[in-house]
């Protein structure tokens, strides 16, 4: 008997959601490059006192193994610093919080 019997289910919905949804390709650690969905939104900008933009990065957590705040991930070429948790959902799906270093 499987303790987890829907490990398998929920690891090839969240390769299908990868490989249909992703508009960024990664790497991690100089790993083989992943596919992400990487989406940006204005953050409060403070009535205009700042101009920035809040960006997530979803993925398979698989791809990512040991992955903490701090960690750089190269998304589309460009470095993002991951901020704050890296704790994967049920089905080992990250939602992370990146912001593109300098």
């Amino acid at each position: 008997m499987t303790l987890a019997p829907f490990a398998d289910i929920d690891a090839l919905i969240n390769q299908g959601c990868a490989a249909t949804l992703a508009n960024a390709v990664a790497s991690y650690r100089g790993g083989a490059p992943f596919g992400v969905i990487l989406d940006s939104a204005p953050a409060n900008d403070f009535n205009g006192a700042l101009d920035a933009a809040s960006h997530t990065c979803g993925f398979d957590g698989a791809y990512a193994p040991g992955i903490a705040a701090g960690d750089t991930l190269v998304i589309n070429g460009a470095a993002y610093r991951v901020s704050g948790s890296t704790v994967p959902d049920e089905t080992g799906w990250l939602q992370l919080q990146v912001f593109q270093d300098a």
